[in-house]
C-alpha cells in the first residue's frame, strides 16, 4: 500500500494576497515510480492565503483529486492533532487516494514563503536612463504598453527561489506566455526571447507588441488587460518542479479609426529646436507646456550640473552590427537599441548620446596614447546638425564604431536613401531618439503634430535634408499604424513641418511676457532677438502690436507679431568661436607644430595660411586634435567669466601641473603619422582675440539693426501702427542661445546699446521654485516660443516656407571703389533692379556679401552672351530668385522687365556662402 501513496504529480495554486492573482506550483516525477515526497516551497504554519487548491495525480486515477481550502490542506499536511473536527476526518477517509497519503509525505519548507515575482518594463531605462515602468502601472489602463510598437524589454526577478538540493544535474528553463484577454481565454501567445542575466540574476523578456497587437484588435476594449504566466521549470534526472507566476499588462490599441482618431493621440503640438551643441523639445500640455529629456537620471551628473532638458546633440556608436540590425530599413518595427550606462559593460551597449558622451570626450581628450581612448574619439559624432553643411562643403565624415574588431568605417550621410550597411544618417537616428522619448508609453500620450525650427542662414537644401531626416526618425518611433495613418481627408495623420526660423520662434517666448501691450498701454513695442547658439547666429527684428480688424477677422488673434527682417550667420556660434580659439593657439605655435608635424582642422570659412603644408586636413588625427584642443583648453577659456587675463587663469581651468609658466601649457597631440606627441604650447592674446571676434559680430548686429528698422517699408509699418517717431534706443534686445552668456557678449552689447532694454529671454518669467522642465531660458526659448506663435497673427514679409534673401548684391563703383548695394539682405520681392552697364565682352562685374559692413566681398564670375558687341551699351538688371540665387537680364537702361516673366534658367547665378567658397 505504501507504493500506492506515491503520487505522479501535484499541482498547487493560490491567490496572492497583494496582487489578487494566482500563483502556481507543480511537482512531478519523471521516471514513473512516483514522488518520494511532496516538497512544499513554503512554511505551512505561516501560510495565510485563504484561496488555495491542490490537485493530486495518481497513476490509478484518470482525474486528479482536488484539495480545496486552507483548512483541508493543513489537515493533509499536519494530520489530526486531536482538535480537528470529524468533518475533516470523514472527508479524508471518503477518498482512497487522500486516505492513503500520510502527513509525513509532505515536506514544507520551514521558515520560507512562496517565491514572489517582481517585473517591470525597462525599455526607456535601457534606451535613455529613465525610470522603469513598474508592474502596478503596467496593469493599469492609464499606463500599460502600446500595440504595434515593436519590442518592449521586461525585467523579471524571482525572489525567494533558492535550491538546497545538489544541483549538478539541474536543468532550468523559463517561458512567458499570455493566455487571457480581459475575461476571454485566448490561444496562448508565447514570447520567443527570454534570457537570464547572470550578472544581476534577473530574467529579460522581450515582449512582442506586434503579436499582442493582433489580439488587441479583436478585443472590445481600447486597452484590454492581458493575463500571462512566467514559468520557471526546474528539472533533475528523476523529477521536476514548476513555479508559475502571474504577469498582467494593459495593451492599448494604436490603430486609428477611419477618421484618424485613437484614444492615445493628443492634439498637442511638439516643438523641436534641433541645435548644434544641444537640442530642446517642448510638448504642449493640457495645463503647462513642458520640456522632454533624452537623459534620464542615470545619464546625467548627480550634482545636477547637467541640464536634462538641454540634450547634447551627439552620438556614439558602440556595436555596429547590432545597431545596424535594428536600424536597417528592412526592420519595420521600432528599433530597440541599448544605451551605455554605468551598470552596462561597453560590449553590451549599442549606442550612447547626451551627457555621458560628453563625459567620454572629457576622459579621452588628453591624447595620452591610449588606443581605447583614440577609438572612443573616432566613434563619436558631435555637431550633428552641421552634417548637411559639411557635406555640402565636400567634407567627408566618418564614424568608427568602438567595439567592432573588424574596424568598419561607417560613412555619414544626410540622405535617408543612402543608408545601408556602411552608411548612417545620424540626424534621422537622433530624430528617432527624440520621438521615442516624446512618445513614451509611461506618459500615455502619442503626439502627431511636430514643428521643427531652423537657422535663418541654412540653405533650402540643408533645411530640406534636416527635415526629411528628422521626419523619418520621428515616424519610425511611432506605433506602426499611427505612422502610416491618414485623417478623414486622406492626408497623413502625422504632420511634421518647418515653419519658423529659430530667431522668429524665440519671439513667442517673450511676447505677452517680457514685452506687453494691452488696452491701457497699446503702444507697439519694437524688439530684436539676438540668438547666439552653438553653431549659428540667428537674428530677428520686429514689432509687437495690436492686430488690425482684418487680421483679427482672418485669424482671431488680438495681437500681432510683425517681422521686419531676419538674419544670421552660419559661420558664427559658440562652437565656432571655440574652434577659432583652438586654431589661434595652433597658428601661434607654428614652429613647434611644424617641427612635430601636428595636424589640425581648418575652421570653416578660413583661408589656408602660409606654411603648415599638408597639416591642415580633415582626417581622424586632425579631428582628434581639434577635440582635444577644444575640450582641454579652448572651451574652458571661452566659458571662463573671471576678471583676470586668460593667461593668468590657465592654471585654474587646466589644473595644476598642466601649466609651466608664461602661459605655456602641456598637451598631447597627434602627428600626421598617428603618433602621440607631448607638446608645450604657449597661449597669448586670447582675451583680445576673442573680444575682437565678438566685437565684430556685435558691430554687424548694430549696423544691420539700424538698416532694418530704417527701411522705408518698416518705417511705414511703424507709422501705420501708431509709432510716428523712431529711435534705435526704443528697440528692446533679447538674448538667446548659450553663447550669449560669454561675458564679452553682454559687456560689448552694453557698450553699443547703452540706452536699450537688454534682457536674457526668460528673465523674470520663471517661478522661483519651478521645475527645470517648465523654465524658459535663452536656450529653451525656441522650443517654448514656437508653441506660442499660433496664438498671434504673424505678419511676415516673406512666405512661411521661404527665407528672406541672405545677401547684399551690388557692384564696386569705378570712382571711389565703394560697394554699391542693388539688392539688400532680407529682400522679399523679386522685382528687377538696375545694376550697372555690361562691357562689350559680356563681363558681369557684380559682387555680393552677407556682411552688414560689406566685408568679404565675393566676386561673381559670369559672362553673358552678347549677340552684337557693336550695339549700344547694355545694362544689367538683377532680381532675387529663390533663397541663394539671382537672375539677370540684359537690356537698355530704360528697358522694362516684369517680375512675372518666365525664368530663364541660363541666366541664373547661384550665390554660394563664404563657407563653401573657402571650404
Amino acid at each position: 500500500m505504501e507504493n500506492d501513496t506515491k503520487l505522479e504529480k501535484i499541482y498547487l495554486e493560490f491567490e496572492d494576497v497583494e496582487s489578487g492573482l494566482i500563483l502556481q506550483y507543480q511537482q512531478e516525477n519523471l521516471e514513473g515510480d512516483g514522488l518520494q515526497s511532496i516538497e512544499l516551497p513554503f512554511d505551512m504554519e505561516k501560510f495565510t492565503h485563504s484561496h488555495v487548491r491542490m490537485d493530486l495525480y495518481h497513476r490509478d486515477e484518470k482525474n486528479p483529486v482536488s484539495i480545496e481550502g486552507l483548512s483541508k490542506l493543513q489537515y493533509m499536511v499536519f494530520g489530526d492533532d486531536g482538535t480537528s473536527n470529524t468533518e475533516l476526518k470523514e472527508w479524508k477517509r471518503s477518498n482512497r487516494i487522500l486516505d492513503a497519503v500520510q502527513p509525513n509525505y509532505f515536506e514544507p519548507s520551514k521558515g520560507k514563503s512562496f517565491p514572489t515575482i517582481k517585473y517591470r518594463d525597462v525599455t526607456e531605462r535601457d534606451m535613455f536612463g529613465e525610470l522603469p515602468i513598474e508592474s502596478t502601472q503596467l496593469g493599469n489602463s492609464h499606463g500599460g504598453i502600446w500595440a504595434w510598437h515593436g519590442l518592449r524589454k521586461f525585467e523579471i526577478e524571482i525572489q525567494g527561489l533558492t535550491l538546497d538540493e545538489d544541483v549538478s544535474d539541474l536543468k532550468k528553463k523559463v517561458s512567458l506566455y499570455w493566455y487571457k484577454r480581459d475575461n476571454d481565454m485566448i490561444q496562448p501567445i508565447f514570447e520567443k526571447e527570454v534570457r537570464f542575466n547572470v550578472k544581476n540574476g534577473k530574467y529579460i523578456a522581450y515582449i512582442n507588441t506586434n503579436a499582442l497587437g493582433e489580439a488587441v484588435e479583436r478585443a472590445e476594449s481600447d486597452y484590454p488587460l492581458f493575463l500571462g504566466r512566467f514559468e520557471v521549470h526546474l528539472s533533475w534526472q528523476r523529477y521536476k518542479k514548476v513555479f508559475a507566476f502571474p504577469i498582467r499588462v494593459c495593451v492599448h490599441k494604436t490603430k486609428p479609426d477611419a477618421n484618424g482618431k485613437n484614444h492615445l493621440i493628443s492634439a498637442g503640438m511638439v516643438s523641436i529646436d534641433f541645435g548644434t551643441s544641444s537640442t530642446c523639445a517642448a510638448i504642449q500640455g493640457a495645463q503647462n507646456d513642458e520640456l522632454i529629456t533624452l537623459s534620464g537620471i542615470e545619464k546625467r551628473d548627480a550634482n545636477d550640473k547637467d541640464n536634462p532638458f538641454e540634450n547634447p546633440t551627439n552620438l556614439m556608436i558602440y556595436t555596429w552590427d547590432e545597431f545596424y540590425n535594428q536600424w536597417q530599413h528592412d526592420n519595420k518595427d521600432c528599433p530597440f537599441l541599448v544605451t551605455k550606462s554605468k551598470d552596462l559593460d561597453d560590449l553590451q551597449a549599442d549606442y550612447d548620446s547626451g551627457y555621458t558622451v560628453d563625459d567620454v570626450l572629457k576622459e579621452v581628450v588628453g591624447g595620452d596614447g591610449d588606443v581605447k581612448g583614440k577609438r572612443k574619439m573616432l566613434s563619436i559624432l558631435t555637431q550633428i546638425k552641421m552634417i548637411p553643411t559639411m557635406l555640402r562643403n565636400n567634407i567627408e565624415i566618418k564614424l568608427h564604431p568602438l567595439n567592432d574588431v573588424t574596424n568598419p568605417i561607417i560613412m555619414v550621410t544626410d540622405n535617408i536613401n543612402e543608408e545601408d550597411s556602411t552608411h548612417l544618417n545620424p540626424i534621422a537616428f537622433y530624430g528617432y531618439l527624440l520621438s521615442r522619448a516624446i512618445n513614451n508609453p509611461a506618459k500615455g500620450i502619442c503626439y502627431t503634430n511636430y514643428l521643427i525650427s531652423f537657422p535663418v542662414k541654412f540653405a533650402p537644401s540643408e533645411r530640406e535634408s534636416i527635415l526629411e531626416s528628422l521626419k523619418y526618425g520621428i515616424l519610425r518611433a511611432l506605433p506602426r499604424y499611427i505612422s502610416t495613418a491618414t485623417d478623414k481627408r486622406g492626408k497623413p495623420l502625422v504632420k511634421i513641418d518647418m515653419v519658423y526660423e529659430e530667431s522668429v520662434a524665440c519671439i513667442g517666448a517673450i511676447v505677452g511676457k517680457q514685452i506687453q501691450i494691452n488696452e491701457e498701454n497699446p503702444k507697439p513695442k519694437l524688439f530684436a532677438i539676438f540668438d547666439l547658439g552653438g553653431g549659428t547666429l540667428d537674428i530677428s527684428y520686429g514689432m509687437f502690436r495690436q492686430s488690425t480688424e482684418e487680421e483679427m477677422e482672418e485669424e482671431g488673434s488680438e495681437q500681432a507679431i510683425q517681422i521686419f527682417g531676419v538674419s544670421g550667420n552660419e559661420m558664427v556660434g559658440g562652437e565656432k568661436l571655440i574652434h577659432q580659439i583652438a586654431y589661434k593657439i595652433y597658428l601661434d605655435n607654428r614652429k613647434t607644430i611644424e617641427e612635430n608635424e601636428i595636424v589640425f582642422e581648418l575652421p570653416l570659412g578660413e583661408i589656408y595660411p602660409q606654411g603648415f603644408d599638408g597639416l591642415l586636413t580633415h582626417d581622424e588625427n586632425s579631428a582628434a586634435n581639434l577635440s582635444t584642443m577644444k575640450e582641454k583648453v579652448a572651451r574652458k577659456i571661452f566659458v571662463y567669466n573671471g576678471e583676470e587675463a586668460v593667461e593668468d587663469v590657465l592654471t585654474k581651468v587646466l589644473g595644476s601641473g598642466m601649466v609651466s609658466s608664461n602661459g605655456v601649457f602641456k598637451i598631447n597631440l597627434r602627428n600626421k603619422h598617428s603618433e602621440t606627441v607631448p607638446l608645450e604650447l604657449h597661449v597669448a592674446d586670447i582675451e583680445d582675440f576673442l573680444q575682437a571676434k565678438i566685437r565684430k559680430i556685435l558691430e554687424d548686429f548694430q549696423i544691420e539693426m539700424k538698416d532694418t528698422f530704417c527701411t522705408e517699408r518698416n518705417r511705414e509699418a511703424m507709422n501705420k501702427a501708431g509709432l510716428e517717431e523712431f529711435s534705435i534706443d526704443d528697440v528692446a534686445i533679447f538674448l538667446g542661445g548659450n553663447a550669449t552668456k560669454q561675458h564679452f557678449v553682454s559687456e560689448t552689447l552694453r557698450e553699443f546699446f547703452p540706452n536699450n532694454k537688454i534682457e536674457f529671454i526668460g528673465e523674470g518669467q520663471n517661478l522661483e521654485n519651478a521645475h527645470d522642465k517648465f523654465k524658459i531660458t535663452g536656450k529653451t526659448a525656441v522650443a517654448f516660443g514656437q508653441l506660442n506663435l499660433p496664438d498671434y497673427y504673424i505678419d511676415r514679409p516673406f512666405e512661411e516656407d521661404a527665407s528672406p534673401f541672405p545677401f547684399h548684391v551690388g557692384y564696386i563703383s569705378t570712382g571711389d571703389k565703394t560697394f554699391v548695394k542693388v539688392i539688400s539682405k532680407n529682400e522679399t520681392g523679386n522685382e528687377w533692379k538696375l545694376a550697372r552697364s555690361v562691357g562689350k565682352l559680356g563681363n558681369i562685374q557684380l559682387c555680393y556679401t552677407d556682411s552688414p559692413q560689406a566685408e568679404n566681398l565675393i566676386r561673381i564670375n559670369e559672362t553673358a552672351e552678347i549677340e552684337d558687341p557693336k550695339q549700344n551699351k547694355l545694362w544689367i538688371r538683377i532680381a532675387p530668385n529663390h533663397h541663394d540665387c539671382i537672375e539677370y537680364r540684359l537690356g537698355n537702361k530704360d528697358s522694362n522687365f516684369s517680375a512675372d516673366d518666365e525664368v530663364d534658367e541660363n541666366c541664373i547665378i547661384e550665390l554660394k556662402a563664404l563657407a563653401i567658397i573657402n571650404g
